[in-house]
């Protein structure tokens, strides 16, 4: 997701959840910004990985290696980091030593432009700077962060994408667990088709974009999506400003009323949307679920690789008019044009 970056430090904290999609927790995050600092183009979290005396634990360093080179690849000189830790203790110098090698690894970024620790990100929390210009040893910020949930980022995300911010990670994956209602289940052959007719099943699936959706109807969407050709169609939703709210709900909806292959291509369905967005975070979430459902769903393993590799969502986004294309063929042309105000 990119983001126009707010004029103040506070300001900016704040937006992270919105970035991210939630709120994260004993985490690392960097903000990857475009030269100037006029826009955040990539933000990555990790799980920020402690030994018992504090220190960041040594393969805290190979991902940040690893995190280097992907920014490195979107051209990127300015990074600032944060650390969401509510382990910490007052004077404890183990942050800053973290962001003093977390520059060196960045010298090929332009190094570590700032680095934050803040205990947790809630309404009134104070942090400390411990790297960059305003780094203070040991002192508290003068300003507060606001409200993660009613910042303009998070609330320009669910105007704009129909997406609020989560209380916490665990909070996203448990939104797409199974509830105990498994409506998709059906036969296929081994080439991942269904005996569906694809017309009258890319209508069901229109259809039931708006809701509400019966076990009838979810066993019919869940039919769909793993039909391939059928699937690769309604790819084409996750580039549409007309659909791409009511997919990502329906898609959602699919992944906790399946399982196995359904659950799988649903989650896999929302992991892409999020994908094309930019909303890296999320699609990870979404990917977590699918490849749980069948570590050997195609398509998840391929996103996945894609994710963790750092592609830009820029490389999906040619395929969304071929899909688009194949949709008009099946009956239901939708316009891709909610990537044109995305950053390439």
């Amino acid at each position: 997701m990119s983001s126009r970056v707010p004029q103040s430090v506070a300001a900016v904290l704040t937006a992270v959840p919105g970035l991210l999609g939630f709120v994260p927790h004993r985490s690392l995050v960097i903000l990857a910004f475009t030269e100037g600092g006029e826009r955040v183009v990539a933000t990555m979290r990790h799980d920020f990985a402690r030994r018992a005396d504090g220190s960041a634990h040594e393969h805290m360093y190979a991902t940040l290696r690893d995190l280097a080179a992907i920014i490195a690849s979107y051209g990127v000189t300015t990074v600032a980091a944060v650390i969401v830790d509510d382990r910490l203790c007052r004077g404890d110098a183990a942050h800053r030593e973290f962001a003093h090698r977390m520059h060196d690894i960045l010298a090929g970024c332009g190094g570590l432009h700032a680095g934050y620790v803040i205990e947790t990100m809630t309404e009134g929390q104070r942090w400390r700077t411990v790297w960059g210009e305003q780094a203070r040893d040991g002192a508290d910020s003068d300003e507060v962060l606001g409200d993660p949930f009613t910042s303009p980022t998070a609330t320009r995300a669910a105007v704009e994408q129909g997406r609020t911010v989560a209380a916490s990670r665990d909070r996203v994956g448990a939104d797409l667990s199974p509830d105990g209602c498994a409506c998709g289940g059906y036969e296929f052959d081994a080439h991942g088709h269904t005996e569906t007719d694809p017309v009258a099943a890319v209508a069901t699936v229109m259809g039931a974009l708006d809701g509400p959706v019966d076990c009838a109807t979810a066993a019919a969407v869940g039919r769909a999506l793993c039909d391939l050709d059928i699937r690769d169609a309604l790819l084409a939703l996750a580039g549409t400003t007309a659909h791409r709210h009511t997919a990502a709900n329906l898609w959602q909806h699919i992944a906790r009323h399946s399982t196995g292959v359904v659950r799988a291509s649903a989650a896999t369905m929302l992991a892409h949307l999020y994908y094309v967005a930019g909303q890296g975070a999320m699609s990870g979430i979404a990917l977590d679920q699918a490849l749980a459902a069948d570590p050997d769903w195609a398509l998840a393993r391929l996103l996945d690789e894609a994710l963790r590799a750092g592609a830009h969502p820029s490389v999906l986004w040619p395929m969304l008019q071929t899909s688009a294309d194949m949709l008009a063929l099946l009956g239901a042309p939708v316009e891709v044009d909610a990537v044109a105000a995305l950053p390439a």
